[in-house]
Order: C-alpha cells, then structure tokens, then sequence
C-alpha cells in the first residue's frame, strides 16, 4: 500500500491542463435547478475523464477516502466551462422528478491534487423531512481539526450552522452530534422549512468542511442560520449574499487542498 500512495502523490503532483468535454445529468423537481446538477456532474465527469483510472479506480484510497471525493470536492470550483451547455429533453422521473442531461466543454487548469491526511464522517438523521422536522447530525474525523457546517438551500445559497452565536469555534476530537448539548440547552433546533414560492420536495445540502487551523471568512463571510432576527437572516440571504456557492469554493481554493477535507450529504423537504 505504501508504494501505492507513493506513486499517487507523484501522479497528483503532476500538473495537467485540457479542454474536456463531457456530459451529466441532474435531477430535480424544478427544471432549473436539474439543470444546475447536471451542470455540476458535467464538470466532475469532465475531470474524471481527463484523469483517467487513477480517479475511478476504487482501489486506489487515501485515508479511506475514494479519490473521486477529493475530485468532487476540490476542482469543481477550480474548472471553467468554455462553451454554452447543450441539454437534452427533460425527462420525467416518478411523480415529481425532472431528469436532464447537459454536455459541455471544460478548461481543466494546471492543478496539484494534495490530499488533506485526514477524513471526514457525516451522518444525517434522515434523507427525508417534513416541513418542521427536527434534523440530527454526526460528524468525526479521524484526525483533530476545526469544525465547520453549511447548508445550501433550493436556491443554493449557503449559510453558516457551525460555528454559531452558541457553539463557537473548536477543535473537534472525533464524533460530535449537531446540535450539540450546548445548542439544545439553549433552545437551538435544527428545524427544516421549505422556500416559499418553491414546489415541493426541496433538496437541502449539507457541507461539513474541516480545517487544520481556524478559517475566519468562512465566519466573517456566511451569515448564521441560528441569527436572532430571522426576517434579518433572510435579508442577508437574498441581498448580501447573492453568489455565496462561488464565494465558497474561492475560499477553499485560497486554503489549499491539503489543508481542509469536505464531505456533503442532502435532504428532501417533502
């Protein structure tokens, strides 16, 4: 296993840059945002191809993580699309599922994939929630690092659990429950509630991003989902935080790949 890891280092190290095209797809109960999906499964399948075996192969695993996580996690931020997307006929999928397919055309730049040398754990109470509904969490890590939460909403924009007004910035020490007994004893619930306006089911995201030191503009940047004023949070959402999915991934590019590890997981609103 040892050489194994020695020659992916070497492989990830290696810079590479093409134009790839390639296609995915996306579904959703909203048109627009199937679309969105399978824009973003274009763009891993684009990197996927250009590096061949060495990130499907799923005997090739770092700290128990596939490589085509830490694929998934670090370059779809980092790789522009060079042509307008073509999208096949939309597809119906059961009862409220829209199915689509886009392809298009990638610029893969010159990147070191380094992985970060440790991994992440997060669980879900539940895959699907009623409007209300309390949601649980679990995270670990193998190694110590500082915890971080997100949540994108249906109109992928992200807001901050943790930190929060109550459970501050910690170094987390292998599994933690979310809320923690802190939040719980003061009153703090994860609660889920759809969009207004928006069709049912909605698809939330969960981020659990976890860094070797402190990340301030992850703190500064993304307004807290436990804030006092909830029409206050809501204003922040739509006004002052407009494009918080790309301010996201820039921060993680400014990291550095082998100073954070990131795992995600989502729900249905029903």
């Amino acid at each position: 296993m040892n050489g194994i890891f020695l020659i992916l280092l070497i492989l990830l190290g290696t810079s590479f840059s093409a134009i790839v095209e390639s296609e995915g797809e996306g579904c959703s109960s909203d048109i627009k945002e199937a679309k969105r999906e399978a824009l973003k499964n274009a763009k891993i399948n684009a990197v996927e191809r250009h590096l061949g075996v060495l990130i499907s192969s799923k005997t090739l695993i770092v700290n128990s993580k596939i490589m085509r996580d830490i694929i998934q996690t670090r370059m779809v931020g980092k790789i522009k699309r060079v042509n307008e997307p073509v999208y096949g006929e939309p597809r119906i999928v059961g009862k409220d599922q829209i199915c689509v397919f886009a392809r298009a055309r990638f610029d893969i730049p010159d990147e070191s994939l380094k992985p970060a040398d440790f991994s992440l754990v997060l669980v879900l109470s539940k895959k699907k929630l009623k409007a209300g509904e309390e949601l649980y969490l679990e995270i670990s890590s193998e190694k110590p690092c500082f915890p971080y939460l997100f949540s994108v909403d249906a109109e992928g924009r992200v807001y901050r659990l943790l930190p929060n007004p109550v459970e501050k910035s910690f170094k987390l020490m292998g599994k933690v429950r979310f809320p923690t007994e802190r939040m719980i004893s003061h009153s703090y619930k994860l609660v889920v509630e759809p969009l207004p306006g928006r069709p049912l089911p909605q698809r939330e995201e969960i981020l659990f991003v976890c860094a070797r030191e402190k990340i301030r503009s992850f703190e500064e940047f993304f307004p807290s989902a436990f804030a006092e004023d909830e029409k206050e949070l809501r204003k922040l959402l739509t006004q002052a935080y407009p494009k918080t999915v790309e301010r996201f991934n820039e921060i993680l590019i400014q990291l550095g790949a082998e100073n954070y590890d990131m795992v995600d997981d989502f729900y249905l609103i029903r």
